[in-house]
């Protein structure tokens, strides 16, 4: 281990450590455990879980997930909460790097990519939210298609859509590249997980409790919201922009921008692009979509497209780029960090300009990601035919349309 990657697990051990005395001595404080654990309790009890606006809105899964953690000692279930976030999350970000994914990052420079993280990411981890492993499980799931494990990816996208439901965006594009191999291990994991419930509680109870779950998710327009509550999406941006539109206007462009991401990876895959080409760009594409597009984007729901972001910094400075590229991903970067530190430290977090901050880095990183897509010379070394990897080495084209259809 390098100097330099001593210093990297090192900070992030204290930063850790320091969570977890926090957590040992002000348990329940500065904390959203509590949420998942008052849900637990009521899924144990039989009891509603959906009671009001600002509760519990994950699935009853979700619910039934966090029994054992409610039946840990408090302080036991904030620091082993924590570490299954942190170690999906990380983990997924060791095992992108190693899978050949941004091959522009060299292995000295792969510790500089966690190092970046660590700011934008540790609120979450301190708070107990559940961001960083819906990240991690989304990697998780893009990694798993890309060397053919199947149904790992299809149980990884069925648990982040049991979390919050529009990860399933990640799993339609998923079900384009390879849709013989991934639709159908999908469909049966998102069956077999919602099946799960009713095993784990009384049949009638939990489809009650997914009726309930339907119908809060339907009635709940974050669009109406305001204060500290208002989502951190692009009908924010807008506003703050002054560019006043019709809620119809905004729902065909959540529509149309989520299907121009299905085109171009759909596009990808016909033009036989390299996996690191396709994959990296479904990555922040998709990523930047859930976060601008998404039904219900807050400041720390941001930590999804933040891997994405720190990738795609250390490869622009790893491989020669236009400067204009490159300004636009600082640009993105340095955004995203004021936004992190005016909402850690500063009351002028609840201001509306600043609460656009984030939406403003995710729409200039989702330009950049388009703008670097459509650049054949900077995915050129991993177009050749020997580093197309598992998924790409079984796929042949189509003489009649073009596609792409898995051999046989």
């Amino acid at each position: 281990m390098s100097p330099f990657e001593k210093i990297v697990v090192a900070l992030w051990c204290i930063a850790f450590l320091v969570i977890f005395i926090r957590a040992i001595h002000c348990p329940g404080k500065n904390t959203v455990l509590d949420t998942y654990l008052i849900a637990s309790r009521r899924w144990l009890d039989g009891a509603p879980l959906y009671r009001s606006r600002s509760g519990f809105v994950y699935s009853p899964l979700i619910a039934a997930f966090f029994v054992p953690f409610e039946l840990l000692p408090k302080m036991v279930s904030e620091i082993v909460s924590r570490l299954l976030y942190a170690g999906v999350y990380l983990g997924a970000v060791g095992w992108w790097l190693r899978s050949g994914f941004h091959r522009a990052i060299p292995v000295a420079r792969r510790p500089l990519v966690f190092l970046l993280l660590l700011p934008l990411s540790i609120g979450n981890v301190n708070n107990a939210q559940v961001n960083p492993l819906l990240a991690g499980l989304i990697m998780i799931a893009i990694l798993a298609v890309h060397v053919e494990r199947w149904m790992l990816g299809a149980l990884c996208i069925a648990a982040a859509v049991y979390l919050k439901i529009y990860p399933i965006a990640v799993g339609m594009l998923l079900v384009l590249v390879a849709p013989r191999k991934f639709t159908w291990r999908l469909v049966v994991a998102l069956i077999a997980l919602g099946a799960l419930s009713f095993v784990l509680q009384k049949p009638s109870y939990v489809l009650e409790q997914y009726r309930l779950w339907f119908a809060s998710r339907v009635g709940d327009n974050r669009r109406l919201f305001t204060g500290n509550h208002t989502p951190h999406d692009l009908w924010l941006l807008l506003r703050v922009a002054h560019i006043s539109i019709s809620e119809n206007t905004y729902i065909a462009i959540q529509l149309l921008s989520g299907a121009a991401i299905g085109v171009v990876c759909l596009l990808g895959r016909v033009r036989r692009w390299s996996p690191e080409r396709l994959f990296v760009t479904m990555l922040s594409l998709v990523c930047s979509w859930m976060m601008l597009c998404g039904p219900a984007t807050e400041a720390c729901t941001y930590v999804i497209l933040t891997p994405a972001v720190m990738l795609a910094l250390v490869s622009a400075f790893s491989r020669p780029l236009p400067v204009a590229l490159r300004a636009l991903i600082v640009s993105s970067a340095l955004i995203f960090l004021a936004a992190q530190v005016i909402d850690s430290f500063l009351t002028a977090r609840y201001n509306m300009n600043v609460m656009a901050l984030q939406p403003l880095g995710a729409l200039l990183f989702a330009v950049y990601s388009c703008l670097l897509a459509g650049r054949s010379s900077w995915w050129a070394n991993g177009e050749l035919a020997n580093e197309r990897g598992p998924l790409f080495n079984r796929l042949r084209p189509c003489p009649h349309n073009g596609f792409l259809k898995d051999e046989e």
